[in-house]
């Protein structure tokens, strides 16, 4: 299923990640780390290695997708301080001044008019070339621009809200409009028209009423707040630390056989760094390359499986376990060391005794 998301769009490329993560997780022995990595990348790979090959049997290489100059150029180019950047005399056009950078790296990517589009190489060069150098430029020069300029943008999806920035493509673009939504000058009614003529479909209808409904539910809250994706976040992240605990091998005193700790509990704490990690690797990998509203619709399937599984951990930690028995009382104060359960690290989390 993950190397599948792969095939969906070339990101997913990274979801190897937390697929060999588990993998090392759920094998009892290190023993069984060899076998159970090697399971999870050639089930990884199946669907990946096979679009590949479909690829080439058509003509269009074996390859996901054909990798552009510009990967990681808009990053770099809003990145970086350009003030202090070293770079040979001919290629400094590439590294905007800050009037550009306020476009954002869409607008800086992929218009006519921006320095990427406009640059004119020196001979022997190419515009793929001089790009490269720019990006390694920055990665050597100034290590943590580029991943200080992520995390200021991958925050927004915690947002209270979702009000646009003039550096970041509009949210706009994926919001519902009152009317047939068009983008000029490349997509316009007349555009939509003669597309259906050619192909079908019809011409470009509004049911206004509905679509203003559609509107004002999605303007006025019908969205997934930040601040929840936040806490879903959090709580994964504190449950997939359970996978550290260590295994609950004490017995209850008087209670012979029952093991003080859950086998569920672990399997759980695996299930959550799963989750979570798969979320932070496939978000936060697009945005490496561009935040875009788009991008973050993998958050929304991800983090609260995350959370879900997060909070199922912690709670099993934390809730109370009644003790029946006469013996119950008696072992009260020399069964006090072995109250902490399973999953209850001692280093993070103070627990509840039980």
């Amino acid at each position: 299923m993950l190397g599948l998301a792969a095939d969906v769009r070339q990101i997913g490329e990274v979801l190897i990640i937390p697929a060999v993560l588990f993998a090392v997780l759920v094998a009892r022995g290190w023993r069984r780390w060899p076998g159970y990595l090697g399971a999870a990348a050639a089930f990884f790979a199946v669907p990946v290695v096979g679009y590949m090959t479909v690829s080439m049997l058509t003509g269009h290489g074996f390859t996901l997708a054909s990798r552009g100059a510009d990967l990681l150029y808009g990053r770099a180019a809003v990145a970086a301080d350009c003030t202090t950047l070293r770079l040979p005399a001919d290629e400094r056009s590439l590294c905007p001044a800050p009037s550009v950078v306020a476009w954002g790296i869409d607008r800086i990517v992929n218009n006519a008019d921006s320095p990427y589009q406009s640059y004119q190489p020196s001979p022997g060069t190419t515009k793929e070339q001089a790009a490269d150098d720019v990006d390694l430029a920055v990665l050597r020069q100034q290590p943590l621009a580029i991943p200080l300029s992520v995390l200021r943008d991958a925050a927004r999806l915690f947002a209270l809200t979702r009000d646009g920035a003039a550096n970041i493509t509009q949210i706009s673009r994926w919001q519902f409009q009152p009317g047939y939504p068009t983008f000029p000058p490349g997509v316009t009614l007349s555009f939509v028209a003669s597309e259906a003529r050619t192909y079908g479909g019809g011409a470009p209808v509004a049911v206004r009423p509905l679509a203003a409904f559609l509107r004002a539910y999605q303007l006025d809250g019908g969205y997934t707040p930040g601040p929840l994706l936040a806490a879903m976040t959090g709580v994964g992240t504190i449950g997939s630390l359970f996978v550290f605990a260590r295994r609950g091998t004490r017995r209850r005193r008087g209670e012979a056989g029952r093991l003080r700790g859950s086998r569920a509990d672990r399997p759980l704490a695996v299930a959550a760094m799963l989750t979570t990690l798969a979320a932070v690797t496939v978000v936060l990998g697009s945005d490496v390359y561009e935040f875009s509203w788009r991008y973050q619709l993998p958050a929304l399937v991800t983090l609260p499986l995350a959370g879900v599984f997060g909070a199922m951990v912690i709670a099993r930690c934390f809730r109370l376990r009644p003790r029946v028995g006469p013996e119950a009382t008696a072992g009260r104060q020399s069964a006090t060391a072995g109250r902490r359960g399973w999953g209850c690290p001692r280093y993070f989390l103070p627990c509840v005794a039980s």
